[in-house]
């Protein structure tokens, strides 16, 4: 399972608040497992900085191990109040992708280029979005949202081969990509829960657990009901009958890594 966090941008929180935000995950993760109080993950963690898109791209070739899963940390820090961006979820690849219909809708960045074949049902977005609703409870609240495959970042180096990535972030900043990106809109309480969610999510995929399965079906099945009925709605019957096959996709993917039935395998293009 690999976590990715590009060094190279020159902001506070584009994207210093991503790479200490992951620094901070990795380093509680081995004081956890060296002390006893969590156990070593069947599978590794893998935490890449470098460049972005360079950095995946020189992991995937020079490497020996066979990636599951990925995750692009990016943007993990901001205020809401100074900045007014809020924690993003950007899921893999699925019909929404294709075809945004409510409470769908695709953030200022914009859609990014995608055809059926690219879609491939895996479950990692439901893995992360339970993780997110964890860490709100936890904290007592927390803004939280999510909206289809845009691109943009690591997460589509995985993509490209098949594997399943996504990415979790933070947007609108009016600051992005500007001089006024500075530490004084970092929230610090922010780059925990962001922090959190994205170790929570490595976790689940590094060390699936039988007994999480019935609460992810739980999940897609309430997802598949809300997606069917918004295409139903306008008259859409390709993206009601796309959307029922890519649940029927991820709930096999679900069982298959939860039971270690047939762990997904790393793929090519």
């Amino acid at each position: 399972m690999v976590i990715a966090s590009h060094v190279q941008e020159p902001g506070a929180c584009d994207n210093a608040s991503g790479v200490a935000g992951l620094l901070e995950g990795a380093r509680n993760l081995a004081e956890l497992i060296q002390s006893g109080e969590l156990a070593t993950p069947r599978r590794s963690l893998v935490f890449l900085w470098g460049d972005e898109f360079r950095q995946s791209e020189a992991w995937l070739e020079a490497t020996e191990r066979r990636a599951v899963g990925a995750i692009s940390s990016d943007m993990t820090g901001q205020s809401k109040e100074k900045t007014g961006a809020i924690a993003l979820l950007e899921r893999t690849p699925d019909p929404g992708a294709l075809v945004p219909l409510p409470p769908d809708e695709h953030t200022p960045w914009g859609a990014g280029a995608v055809d059926a074949e690219d879609l491939s049902p895996n479950g990692l977005a439901i893995m992360a979005r339970c993780a997110m609703a964890d860490v709100a409870r936890a904290a007592g609240s927390w803004e939280t949202a999510e909206h289809p495959w845009e691109g943009g970042s690591d997460h589509d180096v995985f993509l490209e081969r098949g594997i399943p990535a996504l990415l979790i972030w933070h947007f609108t900043d009016f600051a992005y990509h500007t001089s006024l990106d500075r530490l004084s809109h970092v929230d610090l309480q922010e780059m925990r829960r962001t922090g959190v969610a994205i170790m929570a999510t490595g976790l689940a995929l590094a060390d699936p657990r039988p007994e999480d399965l019935e609460r992810y079906l739980k999940t897609l099945d309430l997802e598949r009901n809300l997606r069917v009925a918004a295409a139903v709605e306008q008259e859409d019957a390709d993206t009601a009958a796309a959307w029922r096959a890519w649940s029927t996709g991820a709930r096999h993917w679900l069982r298959a890594h939860c039971l270690n039935l047939n762990p997904p395998t790393r793929g090519t293009k």
